[in-house]
């Protein structure tokens, strides 16, 4: 033992454990700059990092070629921000392009479209900043892709990978329904199939297993504002099951209205702050949402923003 100890052998051996080596070739991936506001991927690649998907789900040069497209579509955003219809083809195009990797490319871009999401989300924009509302909007309409894409993932991935892929794949789906729109998804699948899982299984549950059953609050459950979700649900805004509403618009637009409807019911607190959190329950918001929302709101009240898109149709229906 003497000698182990000396020699640093057996028990008294020190091996150093790294699950997954740096790749220092990312590096000159990782800086991008978009709508004139200098952004990284590098936080993303530490998400992905943190549940596995780069070491287990990917392996070091797939990881590589996902973050060489992320860099290549940040690029052509940064060359074309006057041009964000030009921006969209683009990121169809490319993620059009892995519709032909059979199984994998579906993968592909789940990734590149989260990544997206959280470049643009770890954007630091200052107030005056011209790309704030272009940066939203494009968030937004990413984020519409992401969740159609997300959803088949989720309701194929059974059928289409083996057991061994199904291991590969165990990180990345935990990192995939930690995220906001996979908890989201896995709400509207549970809600799509819960009807036909009772009718074949009975519920054995007991009431604390139950999901908590969601209504409006008290200040919006009232006949007057129930009208005007239902046109808010009419024109397109919004939709409803028929217990609870989801915003459909951007989060921009959900500020305006919020602002609109409150002022219409009078249930301006005191203070004459919008009352977000009982709309934030009623339309299911999230926070990052709501924060956004917020933020949108109170450039709109210092003339630093225009009017959200959409917004003379909120104000007629609250008129």
């Amino acid at each position: 033992m003497e000698r182990d100890a000396l020699n640093g052998e057996g028990l008294y051996s020190n091996t150093t454990q790294i699950a997954e080596h740096p790749d220092e070739a990312l590096d000159e991936l990782f800086g991008v700059e978009v709508y004139n506001v200098a952004c990284s991927l590098q936080p993303y690649h530490s998400e992905l990092r943190q549940y596995g998907v780069t070491g287990v789900t990917l392996g070091t040069q797939p990881t590589r070629q996902l973050f060489e497209y992320l860099k290549r579509i940040a690029d052509h955003i940064k060359a074309n921000t006057d041009k964000p219809e030009a921006v969209k083809a683009n990121i169809l195009e490319a993620i059009t392009n892995l519709d032909k990797l059979k199984h994998w490319g579906l993968i592909y871009q789940i990734l590149i479209l989260q990544g997206l999401l959280v470049m643009l989300a770890n954007c630091s924009f200052a107030d005056d900043d011209r790309g704030y509302i272009e940066a939203q909007c494009l968030f937004d309409w990413i984020a519409d892709l992401l969740v159609d894409k997300v959803m088949w993932f989720a309701m194929t991935g059974g059928v289409k990978y083996g057991d061994g892929d199904k291991e590969r794949l165990q990180p990345l789906c935990d990192y995939l329904y930690n995220t906001e729109i996979g908890r989201c998804v896995q709400d509207c699948i549970f809600d799509r199939t819960q009807p036909e899982a009772d009718h074949l299984n009975p519920d054995t549950s007991t009431p604390t297993d139950s999901p908590e059953v969601v209504s409006l609050p008290d200040e919006l459950n009232t006949p007057e504002a129930r009208a005007l979700f239902s046109e808010l649900v009419k024109q397109g805004f919004a939709e409803s099951n028929g217990a609870v509403y989801r915003w459909k618009s951007t989060n921009a637009l959900f500020g305006y209205m919020v602002n609109q409807v409150s002022e219409r019911l009078n249930i301006r607190p005191d203070n004459d702050r919008l009352p977000w959190a009982i709309f934030q329950c009623a339309f299911g918001m999230s926070n990052a949402q709501i924060r956004t929302a917020t933020n949108h709101q109170s450039k709109l009240n210092n003339g630093a923003v225009n009017e959200p898109t959409g917004y003379e149709k909120i104000k007629t229906i609250c008129k």
